[in-house]
């Protein structure tokens, strides 16, 4: 299984719905950063990449990814504007 996997950053975007006349109530910031912790650990699931995930809000990482037999600390940050996107 060697993944050669140096540096990624992975950039997930808010998708933008279609219309409606429903008015839905405005999304916190903790429900912001649980769907990009969210999206990131399905991404990374679906890249069939090992993932752990910590308990609590005050751990120093979000998530633990495992890259070639070496884990690394994620910290998961989301935002819905965006401007310059660069993928890498």
């Amino acid at each position: 299984m060697g993944r050669k996997l140096k540096w990624y950053k992975l950039l997930l975007v808010k998708q933008k719905t279609a219309s409606s006349n429903l008015a839905l109530p405005a999304m916190t910031t903790k429900q912001l950063g649980n769907i990009g912790e969210a999206k990131t650990l399905a991404k990374l699931v679906s890249m069939n990449v090992p993932v752990y995930v910590s308990f609590g809000d005050n751990e120093k990482a979000d998530l633990v990814a495992d890259f070639n037999g070496k884990l690394n600390k994620l910290q998961v940050k989301t935002s819905e504007k965006f401007e310059d996107l660069l993928l890498v």
